[in-house]
């Protein structure tokens, strides 16, 4: 008597065929990814079909009066990469009619657990990573919700743009960030760059790793960061990066500027940042409003930027003031 199970993970279907079985018998199957790997462009007329081989299931059988055994068998599978409702999933193919994308499962459900039976008595997920030809997508199995997800390539960019009001007349955006081997200055920590209206390009390789557009006279606005990955390398350079606003020049002061810091990661949605409401840091009142020059030299600290060895990036907002005159080169040191 043959049996066929279907494990739901999601958008993966793993065909499991369990042959011979008996009731007088007991299953336990190990299901591991472990050992798979992924190919594309297996039909030069479909690049969104690709195979996932050597999806191995492990069966330990315990006949009622025989020794038990462990029976080992290796799939392969193939699948569509699918585009639907803004997410790209894989949909299995395991009949002769191609399911539509739309009709595709795409979240785990409990429901489909009692349908293992008891002959299941674990299903072991490991590490999957399964490149495409398909628009060079590649997804990795999330054991948590039990499907293949999209891997999303590492942003190749991030913009930071720094606008404000009327008043004061010219803040600065500045950017400290790491460069290993700098020596230590009056205008930079060791081993750390400072991006600003004086030093607008980190140069790699005769390269900008880092940029500051402004104007001709610096007191323009907006005033925008780009950070790109170095010369050589396809992930942004990992270290802390630190985002400062100076206020520079003019009356008023950056609590009531309307400065406006957007943020954009790649392709991700923007993040936005004002000044905390106020004339006062650390829970003190500063100067009084409406002083000429009240404010100037002042500091926002707005942000950190923590890129990791991946090139993946997490965005601290640190939202500090200091009061009191800093001098532009000096800005964003700790």
């Amino acid at each position: 008597m043959n049996y066929k199970r279907y494990l739901y993970g999601g958008s993966l279907t793993v065909l499991l065929l369990l042959s011979s079985l008996t009731l007088a018998q007991t299953m336990i199957s190990t299901v591991s990814f472990g050992e798979v790997n992924g190919r594309g462009g297996i039909f030069p007329d479909r690049p969104d079909i690709l195979q996932i081989n050597r999806v191995r299931v492990d069966t330990l059988i315990k006949p009622l009066f025989e020794a038990e055994r462990t029976e080992t068998v290796y799939y392969d599978l193939l699948f569509k990469a699918c585009d639907f409702a803004g997410t790209v999933y894989l949909q299995p193919l395991l009949t002769a009619e191609e399911p539509a994308c739309s009709s595709a499962t795409m979240d785990f459900g409990g429901s489909f657990i009692p349908e293992f039976g008891a002959e299941f008595d674990k299903v072991r997920f490991d590490n999957i990573r399964v490149d495409t030809d398909y628009r060079s997508i590649t997804f990795k199995f999330d054991a948590i919700m039990l499907r293949l997800v999209q891997i999303l390539n590492p942003p190749q960019q991030v913009v930071i743009s720094l606008n404000w009001g009327e008043h004061p007349r010219d803040l600065d955006a500045h950017l400290t960030g790491p460069e290993p081997g700098a020596m230590g200055t009056y205008f930079n920590e060791p081993d750390r760059f400072h991006l600003y209206f004086a030093n607008r390009c980190v140069f790699v390789e005769s390269a900008c790793m880092a940029s500051l557009e402004v104007n001709e006279f610096s007191d323009g606005k907006p005033e925008t960061v780009r950070i790109f990955p170095p010369v050589g390398m396809v992930t942004l350079r990992p270290g802390n990066y630190r985002f400062t606003v100076h206020h520079f020049v003019g009356i008023g002061d950056i609590a009531s500027s309307n400065a406006e810091v957007r943020v954009w990661v790649g392709n991700e949605p923007e993040r936005l940042f004002t000044p905390i409401p106020g004339n006062w840091i650390d829970d003190h009142y500063a100067l009084p409003p409406g002083l000429a020059g009240e404010g100037q030299g002042d500091v926002w600290k707005v942000f950190e930027l923590v890129i990791t060895d991946d090139g993946s990036v997490i965005i601290l907002p640190t939202e500090h003031y200091d009061t009191g005159f800093t001098e532009p080169g000096r800005v964003g040191m700790i």
